[in-house]
């Protein structure tokens, strides 16, 4: 819910002025911003969130602004957070995209796995949890 409420932010101009909704656009990794109290710039506190995966930790990882990131779902296996760009034709958008190509952005695709040891003893198999969504970006320009 967070993500998608931020994925949804992304682009939104306070002071009148849309922004570019996305300073990066990976599989793994996307970059969003907006000036939410409309003061004409995106240095403040949750203007720039970062959403990224990290191998090395399992993690789905948040950041903000200059911040370090920090882990906000664990146990996330390799290819279990998956970003898919679209754009207003519904056309998949595919690699780390240019600066042009995000602004063609329209739409975003989330899937997240998570894979959690059983907490049963007799049970071997892990617990699997999978989410999937998309987002409309409402401030993309046209």
């Amino acid at each position: 819910d967070v993500m998608t409420r931020e994925l949804r932010l992304s682009g939104y101009g306070g002071a009148g002025m849309p922004l570019p909704c996305l300073g990066v656009a990976t599989p793994e990794r996307v970059e969003v911003q907006a000036d939410l109290n409309g003061d004409g710039d995106t240095g403040d506190a949750n203007e720039i969130v970062t959403y990224a995966y990290d191998l090395e930790r399992e993690a789905l990882m948040r950041a903000t602004g200059n911040a370090p990131p920090q882990p906000m779902v664990d146990h996330v296996p390799e290819g279990g957070f998956l970003l898919r760009y679209r754009d207003g034709n519904n056309v998949l958008l595919e690699g780390e995209l240019d600066e042009a190509t995000r602004a063609r952005v329209r739409q975003i695709e989330i899937s997240l796995q998570v894979v959690y040891p059983n907490p049963d003893p007799a049970q071997a198999a892990p617990l699997l949890v999978s989410q999937h969504g998309t987002v409309e970006l409402r401030n993309a320009a046209p």
